[in-house]
């Protein structure tokens, strides 16, 4: 059987009803490498049930949600799934609304990941206790 490895939705405006019909997607494929999903006007609502529904993905290389408006209640969901998972590598979060406590909960999560090698939060503005934790 064939499955679907490489998801791009980008600038699609699909928003939190889009995101939610692909989350539903994605539940069902546990190998898929590469999922962008930037720019398309993504609420904590919608980013909540993409992070969930990639939890029990086991191939999961790349993952792009830059532009969207998730804030620090999608970036905590992320954090979790950053936090567990071994084959992602490449994170891309940035104008996401993440705010100091999402740059906390991502950094905290890195702590525990030893597979991701590059992560872009940048424009976040992430504060002061934000920035620290990254440094």
């Amino acid at each position: 059987m064939r499955a679907l490895i490489d998801l791009n939705i980008a600038g699609r405006g699909i928003g939190d009803e889009g995101a939610l019909l692909i989350a539903n997607s994605l539940k069902h494929n546990q190998y898929i490498t590469s999922v962008r999903l930037e720019h398309n006007k993504i609420g904590p609502l919608g980013a909540i049930s993409i992070a969930n529904a990639l939890k029990n993905n086991v191939a999961l290389k790349m993952l792009n949600m830059s532009g969207n408006e998730m804030g620090p209640d999608g970036a905590f969901v992320f954090a979790e799934l950053f936090s567990s998972t071994r084959t992602l590598e490449t994170v891309e979060f940035s104008w996401a609304n993440l705010g100091s406590a999402g740059g906390l909960a991502f950094t905290t999560a890195l702590k525990f990941n030893h597979s991701i090698t590059y992560l872009n939060i940048s424009y976040n503005l992430l504060g002061i206790q934000g920035g620290l934790a990254v440094a």
